[in-house]
């Protein structure tokens, strides 16, 4: 029996970690460890015939473990000791004071890499081999540990050198900041990694798995470790901590910027203070007019739709027509953080890459002088001023002086929106909109020429297939009117003759789908065929992925009602013209 090791008294012990090539034993230093481990290892020679290879194999101990205990070990094992294992695939086992020194092998690595390159010989295209090639090689280690600042400034450095040539003199001129070419193609940068950027996303994802698997054996050794008494959003840093944890801290910073609450029942969401609305920055409300504690499950009604008149007396409009494009599934689920920034709400590194670049983005335009002194030029021009503050005397408007100069990133539009009622607001910025929508429609003519042109296409048209024998097709689509902010959902079923049987029609896909198959029951008519032209609906009916996000829970709600008919056909329907 082998026992093995805790890192306190209530955590899980750990006796073996298996890797591709090889494998790690930890146990207590005693006899009966080192009888235990010779016995599995002739067991293992007798069954399979395969031979440890002793001389590629070592023990460590602690430094607390007798000598006669260590001699005994490595008698019965014949393996030599060694006093710890500094590094194991290429990282360090243990971390000093001096981090830079720790990852050298990786800025020697890339300099050697980069002296092996001539420059002389690329073209300015096939430089691309340091997004290739170089970019590569500190992605594992900043996959486990945070670099410092000063170290990822130094291998972009290099990177800078080389990329912009060197000369018996030196180096060449940077027509360009490293920062600016880190900016995507599209911005006019080339598309390089900021390493700093690039190191948080990758241990964001570290920390999103420890977040989203809590029953893994890595989340329940922190766990013990290090919030034993909270959850692990919750958790600090605590004392004394280790390497592993201080940058898995840092990545969990950038992780919780992009969460937000995906409402299942709702009783667990504070409406005030939870992260729950998309369309903001922080996904909370900008303005609520409930007690602090109020549940978002109090706006809901039984039927699982929105209380539009409860959204309205405690939210402003700009919240209440956010709540209303939340989904609601028809079968409550329980309320879970989700990650915004991707379709199906689950973490990336490329979604929390570009999330610490605009992040980065906006922290330097707040800051920046040049804007901030715009922007109060602006303030005082609009609101300041003694002529503008006449101006705003002698309106009808009553605008709050102290609020209006306290608005910042020059963001004055939506400010003001919530400084003044709905109909006061439209009727300042009315006096524009004629010529606003003249030039739009201008716009959109210069670049859409009309379908009677030349360049016209000829769309392809898709046929109505008739279903099997003595069975019915489903065909279902939906529609938004965005300007009344309402949804139109239909559904047609037909026999195999084409003959309509029944149709239906409700004022998005997922749910249009939902309360067809529900209509289709409460008709108790067997469908064998369902037509959709909702591409993700039917990918995601006919093929298992996994899916956190809103969207999930519609789709479940879809399934449930699938499971009346098991033998049912959901397919793609390509729309253009149907006859």
């Amino acid at each position: 029996m082998l026992n093995g090791l805790k890192l306190t008294r209530h955590s899980p012990s750990v006796s073996h970690l298996l890797f591709a090539d090889d494998s790690l034993l930890f146990c207590q230093s005693n006899d009966q460890s080192a009888m235990s481990i010779k016995k599995s290892l002739d067991t293992y020679h007798k069954a399979s015939g395969q031979v440890l290879n002793n001389d590629k194999s070592v023990i460590s101990f602690s430094p607390n473990t007798s000598q006669a205990a260590q001699n005994f070990f490595s008698q019965t094992l014949q393996m030599p000791i060694t006093e710890c294992h500094e590094r194991y695939l290429g990282l360090p086992s243990y971390s000093g004071r001096d981090k830079n020194e720790l990852f050298s092998n990786i800025k020697e690595k890339v300099w050697k890499l980069l002296n092996s390159w001539n420059e002389k010989i690329f073209s300015v295209g096939g430089k691309v081999l340091l997004k290739v090639v170089v970019q590569s090689i500190p992605t594992y280690a900043m996959s486990c540990f945070r670099l410092t600042k000063k170290f990822c400034n130094q291998l972009e450095s290099m990177m800078a050198n080389f990329w912009w040539g060197s000369n018996q003199n030196g180096t060449k001129i940077h027509w360009k900041r490293w920062k600016s070419l880190c900016k995507s193609k599209y911005e006019g940068g080339m598309g390089f990694r900021s390493f700093v950027h690039f190191n948080q996303a990758l241990l964001a994802k570290q920390a999103w798995r420890i977040f989203d698997m809590p029953d893994s054996l890595l989340s329940r050794l922190l766990k013990h470790r290090y919030f034993s008494n909270s959850s692990f959003l919750d958790a600090n840093i605590g004392h004394s901590p280790s390497l592993t944890w201080q940058s898995i801290c840092w990545g969990k910073e950038l992780l919780v910027k992009g969460l937000r609450y995906k409402v299942g029942n709702g009783t667990h969401i504070d409406c005030k203070h939870d992260p729950w609305i998309s369309g903001f920055n922080e996904f909370k409300p900008v303005s609520f007019s409930g007690s602090n504690s109020l549940p978002v499950s109090s706006f809901i009604t039984e039927e699982r739709v929105w209380n539009v008149p409860m959204l309205n007396r405690y939210f402003q409009p700009i919240d209440s027509d956010r709540i209303l494009t939340i989904p609601l599934s028809f079968f409550a689920d329980r309320d879970r953080l989700i990650w915004h920034y991707t379709s199906n709400g689950s973490y990336t590194v490329q979604s929390g890459f570009h999330l610490a670049n605009s992040l980065e983005e906006q922290l330097c335009s707040s800051t920046s002088n040049n804007q901030r002194d715009c922007w109060e030029s602006i303030g005082h021009a609009l609101f300041g001023c003694k002529h503008a503050k006449a101006i705003w005397r002698s309106s009808k408007f009553q605008l709050d002086y102290s609020r209006a100069q306290n608005m910042f990133n020059g963001d004055y539009l939506y400010n003001l929106s919530t400084l003044l009622s709905q109909q006061d607001f439209e009727l300042i910025m009315q006096s524009g909109s004629m010529k606003t929508s003249l030039g739009l429609e201008e716009f959109a003519i210069s670049i859409d020429p009309p379908a009677n042109s030349s360049s016209a296409t000829v769309q392809q048209v898709a046929k109505w297939q008739p279903p099997q024998l003595n069975g019915f097709k489903m065909n279902v689509d939906a529609a938004t009117n965005e300007e009344q902010k309402k949804l139109g959902i239909g559904a047609l079923i037909r026999d195999h003759n084409g003959v309509v049987i029944a149709a239906f029609s409700k004022a998005v896909q997922a749910k249009a789908l939902f309360h067809a198959l529900n209509w289709a029951l409460q008709k108790q008519l067997a469908i064998t065929h369902i037509e959709t032209d909702a591409l993700r609906v039917s990918s995601v009916l006919n093929f298992a992925s996994t899916d956190l996000s809103c969207f999930s829970d519609l789709i479940m709600d879809v399934r449930c009602l699938l499971s009346f008919s098991p033998q049912v056909l959901v397919t793609l329907l390509i729309k253009q013209h149907m006859v």
